[in-house]
């Protein structure tokens, strides 16, 4: 391979670990990247020298693609400059980011680190009970549970996919609580001003994470639920150039895609629980989504060492009494 080729691929595998487009970025010299897939999120083992990656938030339209990043430094010092400001974190100390927000990563030498790589749909569902709002929060040594999480997020790293994972999600969830409560007083002191849409933003999409399996959910719902006028909710997307709608729809499909990787639930089970009332129109909607029918979908894509769940109607093939069309 030439050296450009391989720096081609550096900048490639950069973007999947931290996330994001990436306006400017000053590559490693040394780099190694291990990708671990497990049922609750891929996991990035880094080993690297000194590098700059400058992100660019990704937008809202597409909640597929979005992640929280749980970011674990185990040698050197990593910089994390965020819009509430600069971190600086050392060994044992982890910051959890999200593709929503852009973020400027900065190691000043050798480093290594362990990327928990979350969908943003599961850690809003978890850790709403701590805020409504996830933007970043930073993990210091001093918080009471951070050697607990360094060494669980490790255990995860080292023993892979497998049962132990799916139970170690709820460990995971409770310590990242924790985390936000210790975090939340100050974060709320920083929001002012133009930050407050970006609040309103992300309240509805944490609102939409929450609720996406409730049939029949409508923006009323999200402005009665969340304090806000019906005119607010459309004009807070309208100018993240999406809808509601766009928003619900693209979170449900994301939750069924998820779902159908792990190959454990027939498919009208899951769209079911993804909220649509019609088989018919998921499988409509999915294909016209992801190019593929659900059932191709789940043959491309299962994780390994989870066995697939026969379906009770194949592909596309809707159940004789599925329901009328979602509005």
């Amino acid at each position: 391979m030439t050296m450009s080729a391989e720096m081609d691929v550096r900048w490639e595998e950069m973007q999947a670990a931290f996330g994001a487009m990436a306006s400017s970025s000053t590559l490693p010299q040394e780099w190694q990247l291990i990708t671990i897939p497990t049922e609750l999120a891929l996991i990035h083992k880094i080993s690297a020298d000194a590098f700059q990656f400058n992100g660019q938030r990704v937008g809202m339209a597409n909640p597929n693609d979005l992640k929280c990043r749980l970011v674990l430094v185990e040698k050197g010092s990593l910089s994390v400059m965020q819009w509430s400001g600069h971190r600086r974190l050392g060994p044992g100390e982890a910051v959890l980011l999200t593709d929503v927000n852009g973020n400027e990563l900065h190691a000043s030498g050798p480093i290594e680190l362990i990327i928990l790589a979350l969908p943003i749909w599961w850690c809003l569902r978890e850790l709403a009970e701590a805020t409504r709002v996830i933007t970043e929060t930073f993990i210091p040594a001093g918080f009471i549970g951070a050697s607990a999480l360094a060494q669980l997020v490790r255990a995860m790293a080292e023993k892979g996919n497998g049962v132990w994972v799916a139970s170690a999600g709820r460990l995971l969830s409770a310590l990242l609580k924790e985390a936000l409560l210790a975090q939340v007083n100050e974060h709320e002191s920083a929001r002012q001003g133009a930050v407050f849409t970006e609040r309103r933003m992300q309240e509805i999409f944490a609102f939409i994470c929450l609720n996406y399996g409730q049939e029949g959910l409508s923006a009323r719902d999200a402005a009665a639920a969340l304090g806000y006028s019906l005119r607010t909710v459309h004009k807070t997307c309208a100018a993240r150039g999406t809808s509601f709608t766009t928003l619900l729809m693209e979170t449900r499909l994301s939750a069924a895609a998820y779902q159908l990787s792990l190959g454990t639930e027939r498919i009208s089970e899951i769209a079911y629980e993804a909220g649509f009332s019609s088989l018919s129109h998921f499988c409509r909607l999915f294909r016209q989504r992801f190019g593929l029918s659900a059932g191709e979908y789940r043959r491309g894509v299962a994780l390994p060492l989870v066995g697939s769940a026969d379906d009770d109607y194949g592909d596309d093939q809707p159940a004789p009494t599925a329901s009328p069309t979602d509005p």
